[in-house]
């Protein structure tokens, strides 16, 4: 009997540096994001981006979604370039960049306190 479209399901935990620059492209699923300080590109098509990251104050913050919403602790500016997505703008000329690419789905960035990261 031949199976066809049996769907499987796969989690991977990568471990980094924490102040290593990522790059993470995504077909479909969620990718979240914790304790990282360096610089981050992430791009999902479809599904949840969730970062939780300390000092959002330095972080120069770029996310976009086609369809769906942005979340965001950090001060800036949220606004509809369509009917249906959303961009976020905060930015700080001294620091780290987070550049976030959604299709369908949404983006969430949370303040993750220094103490919960402890020493380096």
């Amino acid at each position: 009997m031949l199976h066809v479209g049996i769907h499987a399901n796969a989690d991977y935990v990568v471990r980094v540096p924490r102040n290593s620059r990522l790059v993470v492209t995504h077909a479909n699923g969620y990718v979240g994001i914790t304790g990282v300080t360096g610089d981050i590109e992430a791009h999902d098509r479809r599904g949840d981006i969730v970062l939780m990251l300390p000092e959002l104050a330095k972080c120069d913050i770029d996310p976009r979604t086609k369809m769906g919403g942005v979340s965001s602790d950090a001060q800036g500016k949220m606004s509809n370039r369509r009917i249906t997505g959303e961009t976020f703008a905060a930015g700080n000329q001294q620091t780290r960049h987070l550049r976030l690419r959604m299709g369908f789905g949404g983006i969430t960035i949370k303040e993750l306190p220094a103490e919960a990261i402890g020493p380096a």
